[in-house]
């Protein structure tokens, strides 16, 4: 049996090696596809310009007013049982995700370790979009970016974190972060937090959001973003870096 040095080395070796067999087809695909992208994303950006309201893009929870942001009738701790809608995804998603993703799939990152998939704790993935200046909650700026979070599991341990994202109709894995401990972060908080965040804007963030009539608190998990904590704080931080970002592209 390989011990964990030799597992995570063959890991990110697969890994690299998809990544790479994947940029050459995705290749393929864009310069077939290039103009007519380009004539397409300046008309999407015209839209969006008229059209900048949030986006009704959360996963599927059942409860009929869904709508962009954090729906408010979840705005309570965890004892009450609709809260966990939104940090877990669904059982009609977990039957998705069981179906489409294979003992092959799972091969490809590490064809001789005992990889699996623990599906008990699959994470929906928020993320801050439609940040205004006057924006004052976070959770009203959240969507669902069709993206889920695992813990990747080996020999009854988590030794990292899937990704699962939709390829051509049907899940699949789209990175394993080897050492992210999602299933420890996820004992720590699951009876209080409301949602999982990844906030591409402020690097590789990720954490959880618990929404409460006291309002909103926030735990870095990737400790980039330690001193927010609160969604106020990460506003002030996203409005900032949105700000110097404009600063940088006028110049």
């Amino acid at each position: 049996m390989k011990d964990y040095e030799e597992m995570a080395k063959s890991v990110l070796n697969r890994r690299d090696i998809y990544v790479a067999e994947r940029k050459k087809h995705m290749k393929k695909i864009v310069s077939i596809g290039s103009c007519f992208c380009l004539i397409l994303l300046m008309g999407v950006g015209i839209w969006h310009t008229q059209n900048s309201t949030p986006m009704n893009a959360l996963p599927h929870t059942g409860i009929d007013d869904e709508g962009g942001g954090v729906p408010s009738n979840l705005t309570t701790p965890n004892s009450n049982s609709e809260q966990a809608v939104l940090l877990f995804a669904q059982q009609d998603i977990i039957a998705e995700l069981q179906k489409d993703i294979s003992e092959r799939d799972l091969q490809m990152w590490d064809e001789d370790s005992a990889l699996s998939i623990d599906f008990e704790y699959v994470l929906p993935v928020y993320a801050p979009d439609h940040i205004a200046t006057d924006s004052t909650n976070l959770s009203d700026t959240l969507v669902f970016i069709n993206e889920y979070k695992a813990p990747a599991i080996s020999n009854g341990v988590c030794i990292g974190t899937f990704t699962l994202v939709q390829h051509e109709s049907k899940w699949t894995i789209s990175m394993l972060e080897v050492g992210f401990d999602l299933e420890a972060a996820i004992m720590l908080y699951k009876d209080n937090a409301t949602c999982f965040l990844s906030i591409a804007q402020l690097g590789t963030e990720y954490g959880f959001l618990t929404v409460s009539d006291a309002g909103e608190t926030y735990a870095s998990i990737t400790h980039n973003c330690q001193e927010a904590k609160t969604g106020a704080d990460l506003l002030t931080l996203l409005k900032s870096r949105a700000s110097s970002n404009s600063i940088d592209d006028e110049g």
